[in-house]
């Protein structure tokens, strides 16, 4: 057992990066040759429609939600790996915050989602969240966020409030549409 763990110990401090969809693994040099090398493909792996990079992002996703008002936008991708599971990806931006990651290769069975809505519900609860933090944020401060140091005129919390509802409107819209345990006649 000591050999086993010794052995493992070594063999994955060695690893610098590992890409899931090719199953390829990089030491730290291999990695930087491979970064600097002038033919490296952009996507490395295909599965249907969906194509991904080496860093296990898919670059090809289904756009299941593209949405936005004046203040506040979100998008919601997916992706399905080899094994058939699902992965999210959104980009948003509620007025003083945002983010996004992309929908990602699942090589792992316990990972991912089982079908495409359960995933944009997932995204969609994590949405919901990012955007609550904002209203609840306006809503302790009273209307007034005062994050910026400069003198430039800042639109107010008070005058977003609507827009971030509207958000939350839509977010709890969606969220019915893709709902993963109502029955439906086609597959969206």
């Amino acid at each position: 057992m000591d050999v086993f763990y010794k052995i493992n110990k070594t063999m994955s401090k060695d690893i610098h990066h590992s890409c899931k969809c090719t199953g390829q693994n990089f030491t730290f040099e291999e990695w930087g040759e491979y970064l600097h090398s002038e033919d490296k493909p952009e996507i490395v792996h295909q599965y249907k429609d969906f194509g991904f990079n080496i860093f296990d992002v898919c670059l090809t996703p289904h756009i299941k939600i593209d949405w936005a008002n004046k203040v506040c936008s979100f998008k919601v991708t997916t992706a399905q790996s080899d094994n058939g599971r699902w992965d999210f990806g959104v980009n948003y931006n509620f007025w003083t915050q945002g983010g996004c990651c992309g929908a990602a290769y699942v090589d792992m069975l316990k990972d991912g989602y089982n079908t495409e809505k359960e995933a944009v519900s997932e995204a969609l609860n994590s949405l919901e969240e990012k955007c609550q933090r904002v209203i609840d944020e306006i809503q302790f401060r009273g209307g007034d966020i005062d994050d910026d140091d400069s003198n430039e005129p800042v639109v107010s919390g008070s005058s977003v409030f609507q827009k971030l509802k509207e958000a939350m409107s839509k977010i709890e819209h969606y969220k019915e549409v893709f709902n993963p345990r109502q029955l439906e006649l086609f597959n969206l």
